[in-house]
């Protein structure tokens, strides 16, 4: 008898072999796509247990290529499949055509064009992917390309995923145009239960008008995440009444390099400031014009109550986060830690209860700031 004809009586009194198919593919979806690729040639066993799995081939990552991305969506049989990364070319990308005809049962998806034209033409795979049926889709991401002279605009896709996206919680556009159009055609169920947003872009200036104009299609709105590189106009511009009730979380990340304040974001009977929680990270701020300016000023007539600095690590900067009488936390990124006694007015300090100092600055210079 040959060695192939007795492998499978010898694979029978394997151990490994006798656990029920569940446990086997419990313990492989630990393993990362390419190596479960290989353990499905290990045994005729292995094979038969790991490619019925669909549950196994549904976490899709790394940008496979054409032949691999269409060989993984076929496996995930019409389980909900999450695609955490697809880098296509441009609008015409053949991997847009793959992904087409499983729209029907994706959960995640992430869109990334590393080059794109000015606008996405209808016909073309990337339109026709926006806009087919997703009932299982949650999680949408579509990324241009940061480094682009103008931003993708998306008012081309007139009919987002053909009226049916019901599940959808959390949208990412970065280096996106022309976004309220396309919001304001998402269909209402959809745009019901959205409760996370992320917009922006290392080169985008947004305006608190754009920025209204979109949420105002969110009514459930409960994390708002803002990257930008500055704010094009005056915040006491525009209609207050747009901001979500339900709105529970703002975090900002500014890359202009003079910085931006916290007293001309979010200025006080704006809105914004009735936000629970807000960070804000000026990642690339360094000699702010206006750093003189008290930053730290109370919110809504809810003094600080606790202040805390923190290094920020292997810079010049630090973060601070501030704790009010009515429970609303503010932390801030890219202070600079040498300008400290200057973070806080009269007003704002007299209330504070509570300062934690474990940041490389003058613990004297921020007693006295508070005195």
């Amino acid at each position: 008898m040959t060695i192939k004809a007795r492998a499978p009586a010898a694979n029978k009194l394997n151990a490994f072999s006798k656990l029920p198919p569940e446990l086997v593919c419990a313990a492989f979806q630990h393993l990362a796509l390419d190596e479960l690729m290989a353990a499905t040639h290990v045994c005729q066993h292995w094979r038969q247990i790991l490619v019925g799995s669909s549950a196994l081939w549904s976490r899709i990552s790394g940008n496979p290529g054409g032949d691999f991305l269409a060989l993984l969506l076929d496996r995930s049989q019409d389980a909900p499949v999450d695609i955490l990364e697809l880098r296509a070319v441009n609008e015409e990308d053949s991997l847009l055509n793959v992904v087409l005809p499983h729209m029907h049962h994706i959960r995640t998806f992430a869109l990334r064009f590393s080059y794109q034209k000015t606008a996405i033409t209808s016909g073309s795979p990337a339109y026709k992917v926006l806009t087919s049926q997703a009932p299982m889709l949650e999680q949408l991401s579509i990324l241009s390309n940061p480094f682009a002279r103008a931003a993708l605009p998306l008012d081309t896709i007139d009919y987002p995923f053909s009226g049916v996206a019901p599940l959808l919680k959390t949208i990412q556009l970065m280096a996106i145009s022309r976004m309220p159009p396309f919001f304001a055609s998402l269909p209402e169920l959809g745009r019901s239960r959205i409760h996370t947003l992320t917009i922006g872009g290392f080169r985008c200036a947004l305006s608190y008008q754009r920025v209204e104009s979109i949420i105002s299609f969110v009514p459930s709105l409960r994390i708002l995440n803002l990257e930008l590189r500055e704010w094009t106009d005056n915040p006491e511009l525009g209609d207050r009444q747009v901001i979500p009730s339900t709105l529970q979380e703002l975090n900002i990340r500014a890359t202009h390099p003079r910085g931006f304040f916290p007293q001309e974001m979010l200025p006080e009977g704006s809105g914004w400031d009735g936000v629970a929680r807000v960070h804000m990270a000026c990642e690339f701020a360094r000699e702010a014009e206006n750093l003189d300016r008290p930053a730290f000023l109370p919110r809504n007539g809810a003094p600080i109550i606790e202040l805390e600095f923190r290094d920020q690590a292997d810079t010049d900067f630090m973060h601070v986060r501030t704790t009010h009488a009515d429970g609303c936390v503010r932390t801030y990124s890219g202070i600079d830690s040498r300008r400290a006694a200057a973070l806080l007015d009269d007003k704002a300090a007299a209330s504070i209860e509570t300062l934690i100092v474990s940041a490389a600055i003058s613990t004297a210079t921020m007693v006295c700031a508070v005195q």
